[in-house]
């Protein structure tokens, strides 16, 4: 197994995270029942690179702060998330990723949007990192990043959460891509 696949499968071990995996393998359960914050779903579909035929066993990796703005304390670092899944795509390439809103950083006057880190792995394309999930109307959510995710559709990066039974939910779906995968592959787990 290359190295980085071992980290990364070792980081999302239940032991080592600190959580559990759910009972479908598509499903990322990222916090605990107690976890507090607004409750968020996302989901999609995982497409081949034609943009038409679904991607079965992709595995998925998410990460973010809590919902008060902290990765992990003292220090505030994505590398020690402590709210973080994993999944792998089912059959028809579906995932859902069960969570709760994050927050802007704590730690920071100016902190970006809210957002999700995203790792992507298919069997021909190494472990890489795909725009992270933003949420519509974050008053930090600059214009250009809007403007790069206008008319993507359902590929967009940047979700519209609606509310149902009190849980937010928002969808994207991701086209793999050979040169993104590539452009952004991951070196010992982590961001080049």
């Amino acid at each position: 197994m290359e190295r980085r696949r071992f980290i990364s499968a070792a980081l999302a071990w239940p032991a080592l995270s600190g959580r559990s995996f759910a009972a479908e393998p598509f499903v990322a359960r990222v916090v605990a029942a107690d976890e507090p914050g607004p409750r968020l779903v996302v989901s999609g579909v995982v497409l081949e690179p034609d943009g038409k035929t679904p991607a079965r066993g992709v595995a998925i990796d998410v990460y973010h702060t809590d919902a008060a703005g902290w990765y992990a304390k003292p220090e505030n670092s994505p590398r020690r998330s402590r709210l973080r899944g994993s999944l792998t795509t089912g059959a028809t390439g579906e995932y859902r990723i069960e969570t709760v809103l994050p927050g802007h950083y704590a730690d920071q006057v100016s902190p970006p949007p809210r957002h999700i880190h995203v790792h992507v792995a298919a069997a021909a394309l190494p472990m890489h990192w795909i725009e992270s999930y933003h949420f519509a109307g974050d008053p930090h959510l600059g214009a250009a990043e809007v403007a790069r995710n206008q008319g993507l559709g359902r590929f967009s990066g940047v979700l519209t959460l609606a509310t149902v039974d009190g849980v937010m939910t928002g969808r994207r779906d991701i086209r793999l891509d050979p040169a993104v995968a590539e452009r952004n592959r991951l070196v010992d787990g982590w961001y080049r």
